[in-house]
């Protein structure tokens, strides 16, 4: 570098630091990007202070440009402004330290002495002006990041204490029992509603095994999920556990628990978190729903089975009386008695077979070689006894002959025309065909008139449905499409159906033979939440 040219000192070292800024500024991120001192990993891409030292270096060569006379406090006001504490707080704020920050100071005060002071023989003071701003911007820097991280961690500490505050408020006011648990299952905190569980007090808890206060039933089933958690940093919910709560104890009662991981920073389970609700009421209102339900299906099983007797009987005197009075108004009396009497039977049929279903025993079937066809024939005969202006068409392909029960397949076929008698025009036939060419024999219903809605095609084989969307009201209790898929699955079958503006079509596949004979009904395929 060439000397600079005659003038005062102060100008001439500004002029210096104008011209040499650039070079400066190279030599000094190569030192600090350089430095042996820092780790390579610990290295970042550029100088924390890179997009403040152009600025400066402007500020430090404006300050020299003043005359020599100026006062000390004048050049360290030049480092003190605000170009130094607005970029301490911001590197603060992007997570620099304060030591990586003051190694770069030092390498810009080295940078200075190695490329501008010592080659153009700059004298001492311009050394000590230069040296003003730079120490006063270096103490700035490192007040202000304290100054910042003192803020932080007020801030911090008052969140955390605002937290711990909220976290006991919860503790001692949520009514459900909360606590935690560490590795060795002893319990770290616990608040009083899971005190008052065990009936100790929650001082006396804290510290303690859960095989010390837990009765051993049921810390046989906490343990392995607290481990759990633990072994795999995955919760562990809605845990089932009955049992007395206090060692020694005899009162039963039932709690529905969730263990969770509190976390480290680092992701390590730190402790277990307990969560315990006592749902023994919501449990034993639920078993007294169980056996007020159970009492009621067992009660319709009974009344329905002695009614049919009854009512068979008055069946059987209309048509005695009809066949031998078939005309005048005794024999209309009596055909208007065999109707209603046949649709009370099937409506008790239907009652005792959900009955059943309900009660857990599912539809019975005892089957035995039957014509499906000569089955179909006969169904017809009898519902035009009851309907005697409904046109009904059968048509049958290939083997239609298989082992079934004969009473219940005349159920899915009765069923299935009722259905399509009341939802279709008087004046269209209903269509039945049978289909034996396959492996499977199949039967198909289908009748005129709107297509199901789609909200009622969600639940249409639910019991008691009586889709007023879909049809008027004729007196069914809408069992039908139920029993039929209950009889069709008691064979191994199935049911489906298919609805479109010109018609709807239910379908029954059988398999030829059944493989199990009174089959038993699904867990759970009526609860106390289906009525």
């Amino acid at each position: 570098m060439t000397a600079p040219p005659p003038g005062r000192d102060g100008s001439a070292l500004a002029e210096l630091l104008r011209r040499d800024k650039e070079t400066i500024i190279r030599e000094w991120e190569k030192r600090v990007l350089s430095d042996p001192s820092v780790p390579e990993a610990q290295r970042l891409p550029e100088p924390i202070l890179r997009d403040h030292m152009p600025g400066f270096i402007d500020l430090l060569a404006k300050g020299l440009d003043a005359s020599n006379d100026q006062p000390e406090s004048r050049y360290r006001s030049l480092g003190e402004g605000p170009i130094a504490q607005v970029h301490a707080r911001h590197r603060f704020a992007e997570h620099y330290s304060l030591r990586s920050t003051m190694r770069e100071w030092s390498h810009f005060r080295s940078t200075l002495v190695d490329v501008v002071f010592a080659p153009n023989n700059v004298g001492w003071a311009e050394l000590k002006r230069v040296q003003l701003v730079i120490e006063a911007a270096v103490e700035t820097s490192a007040v202000e990041m304290c100054e910042a991280d003192l803020e932080s961690r007020s801030k911090a500490e008052a969140e955390r204490d605002r937290s711990v505050a909220l976290l006991d408020s919860l503790m001692r006011t949520v009514p459900i029992g909360l606590a935690f648990a560490d590795r060795h299952l002893r319990y770290v905190r616990v608040n009083e509603t899971l005190a008052q569980m065990s009936g100790i007090p929650p001082e006396l808890l804290e510290g303690r095994s859960i095989w010390d206060i837990v009765p051993a039933d049921i810390a046989r089933v906490i343990a392995p999920h607290i481990n759990h958690v633990f072994e795999t940093n995955r919760a562990q919910p809605d845990v089932t556990l009955s049992g007395p709560t206090r060692v020694g104890g005899t009162d039963v009662r039932h709690f529905l628990a969730s263990f969770y991981p509190v976390r480290k920073p680092t992701g390590e389970v730190l402790v277990v978190g307990c969560v315990v609700i006592d749902v023994t009421d919501r449990e034993q209102n639920a078993e007294r729903l169980r056996q007020t339900i159970r009492f009621r299906d067992r009660f319709m099983a009974i009344l329905g089975h002695d009614l049919s007797a009854h009512v068979a009987a008055m069946t059987m005197s209309a048509t005695l009386i009809r066949q031998r009075h078939p005309a005048g108004e005794l024999g209309e009396a009596a055909r208007d008695m065999e109707r209603s009497g046949r649709r009370v039977t099937e409506m008790l049929r239907d009652l005792l077979d959900l009955a059943r279903v309900q009660l857990g025993e599912g539809i019975p079937v005892f089957p035995h070689l039957t014509s499906l066809e000569r089955l179909a024939q006969h169904t017809i005969d009898e519902l035009r006894l009851i309907h005697p202006n409904r046109g009904v068409t059968l048509v049958a392909r290939g083997d239609c002959n298989g082992l079934w029960d004969p009473e219940r397949i005349t159920q899915i076929v009765w069923n299935l025309l009722v259905n399509a008698f009341a939802h279709s025009p008087p004046d269209r036939d209903v269509r039945v065909r049978l289909d034996g060419t396959g492996r499977t024999v199949c039967v198909s219903v289908t009748n005129h008139g709107p297509p199901i809605p789609s909200q009622v095609q969600r639940n249409i084989f639910d019991p008691f449905a009586h889709h007023s969307a879909r049809s008027p009201k004729n007196g069914r209790l809408g069992l039908g499409l139920f029993i039929v898929k209950e009889v069709a699955e008691a064979h191994g079958g199935s049911v489906k159906f298919q609805s479109d503006a010109e018609s709807t079509t239910f379908t029954v596949e059988l398999p030829r033979r059944v493989t199990s004979v009174g089959r038993r009904n699904r867990p759970g395929a009526l609860s106390a939440e289906t009525h």
